[in-house]
């Protein structure tokens, strides 16, 4: 209870959830609290909820869990559903409609992405705030702004890792002339899930496509300690970082980066002293890998 609850929504998954269940519900009632508008996967334990009067009923197959949408019959998840306006015409209307998708573990990002990248141009051309947008990144948001509205079709597994089990840890790498990012995947029992993902949009000022796929990497290790702490109970003997760049990759393992580029060198430095840190924390360091372009899922998240 001190760890799972998100202001008073309680999510667990567990092998013995049904005596988790009762065992809460009895200490919730001793401090004046009744738990409501349970729901679970399993049967035994919706029938231990309706006996008690704590199972959701509202008619929906979908519950709402920290802003997503949650479908107990399935077992799979969305983001929640929302309908952008197709007819902004202005920066800040459009940057009203693209805040409006929730998804904090960033599932969605291959989509949602665009919409900053869309934002950036629009920076990068001075435009006023209630200025009307050009015909061209007009058209951009009405493709977009569909997208968005179907994202609640595409839905997720909820079991993506068990924090029982070591497991695997990769984290995909890539970067493109509009943005960079990493998408995280956990392997257990040969079976990989997607955990979380996180972009950029690339600086206004120029950076070389190299020193963006170096800051992907960057991002990754930055977010990894993060990543670790969230996994509660969950181990991990190995964690990868993969890249599809040979010269990032090259930088990586000699750790030296032959050129007058200083803000490639000084994320270069960065890299290895968090590498270092995790080493000493972890027992063991992040090994560096090379992933083919084409078989990059975080591909996915840079070409949108």
């Amino acid at each position: 209870m001190e760890n799972r609850f998100y202001v008073d929504n309680l999510v667990m998954s567990h092998d013995e959830l049904c005596q988790l269940y009762t065992l809460t519900r009895e200490r919730l009632c001793q401090g004046g609290f009744e738990l409501q508008s349970c729901n679970s996967n399993h049967v035994a334990i919706q029938n231990k909820m309706q006996e008690h009067g704590s199972l959701s009923d509202h008619g929906n197959k979908w519950e709402k869990v920290l802003g997503y949408g949650y479908c107990p019959l399935s077992d799979t998840f969305c983001v929640a559903a929302v309908k952008c306006d197709s007819s902004a015409f202005t920066k800040r209307q459009i940057l009203s409609e693209t805040a409006r998708v929730y998804d904090p573990l960033l599932l969605c990002l291959p989509v949602s992405l665009r919409g900053r990248i869309l934002l950036s141009e629009l920076w990068k051309k001075g435009l006023g705030w209630d200025v009307t947008v050009p015909p061209e990144y007009l058209s951009l948001w009405r493709k977009l702004s569909l997208d968005l509205s179907e994202l609640e079709t595409v839905s997720f597994p909820r079991r993506a890792l068990s924090e029982n089990e070591a497991g695997k840890l990769f984290l995909f790498c890539d970067a493109s002339p509009e943005a960079y990012g990493f998408a995280a995947y956990v392997v257990q029992n040969c079976q990989s899930g997607l955990v979380f993902a996180k972009a950029r949009v690339a600086p206004l000022k120029k950076k070389t496509l190299p020193t963006l796929e170096l800051m992907a990497v960057f991002l990754a290790l930055r977010c990894l300690p993060t990543l670790l702490r969230n996994f509660l109970g969950f181990s991990s003997s190995e964690i990868h970082v993969a890249t599809d760049s040979q010269v990032v990759l090259s930088w990586l393992i000699s750790g030296t980066i032959v050129s007058r580029n200083l803000f490639a060198r000084n994320r270069l430095k960065d890299i290895q002293q968090m590498s270092a840190e995790l080493g000493a924390t972890l027992g063991f360091s992040p090994s560096f890998l090379y992933v083919s372009m084409t078989e990059n899922p975080d591909d996915l998240i840079t070409r949108g």
